[in-house]
């Protein structure tokens, strides 16, 4: 859903379905945003006044991962992940992988990909990349076992997945 209204008043950024998809801190940085997004067609570039009672504030799920979730934030997501072994290797004693330092370790990730990406840093969260981290986790070990086991000339071509060789440490 392309972003392409902006309520003045409030400065939400309003998607077609009239929903907030980001707070803007001024107006101008809504404008701005939205020709970003829509490109150089002039049709996609109008921008009109939307009455506030139709904006909603709650950010959706979906919504936030297309606006953080770049193929440069989950590469990099994932080689944060691999250099803070303390969250995927099971082999580190539980008296080493306490819940704190867990906790530690994704403040640590959170805070890199706030200073690397700053321009979306608003929305990096323990909470966000954590889902995000899950969700790839989840979709490698899919791919994983989806492999055929044959070898040699009868094996499959390699696996399209961008992240998959990425993630292979796991």
């Amino acid at each position: 859903m392309r972003p392409r209204i902006v309520d003045p008043e409030t400065s939400y950024l309003v998607s077609d379905n009239g929903e907030c998809e980001k707070m803007a801190e001024d107006i101008n940085e809504c404008i701005n945003k939205v020709n970003e997004h829509c490109g150089n067609s002039t049709k996609q570039k109008k921008i009109s006044v939307l009455d506030k009672s139709r904006c909603k504030k709650k950010l959706k799920t979906g919504e936030v991962d297309n606006i953080i979730w770049t193929s440069e934030s989950i590469a990099h997501l994932i080689q944060l992940v691999k250099n803070n072994d303390i969250i995927w290797n099971y082999c580190i004693p539980m008296k080493e992988r306490s819940k704190f330092k867990i906790s530690i370790a994704w403040d640590f990730i959170v805070e890199d990909l706030k200073d690397t990406f700053p321009d979306i840093s608003s929305f990096f969260n323990p909470i966000v990349v954590q889902s995000k981290w899950k969700s790839l986790v989840d979709y490698f070990w899919r791919k994983v076992a989806s492999r055929p086991k044959t070898t040699g000339s009868a094996a499959a071509a390699p696996e399209s997945w961008p992240y998959f060789e990425n993630m292979t440490f796991l």
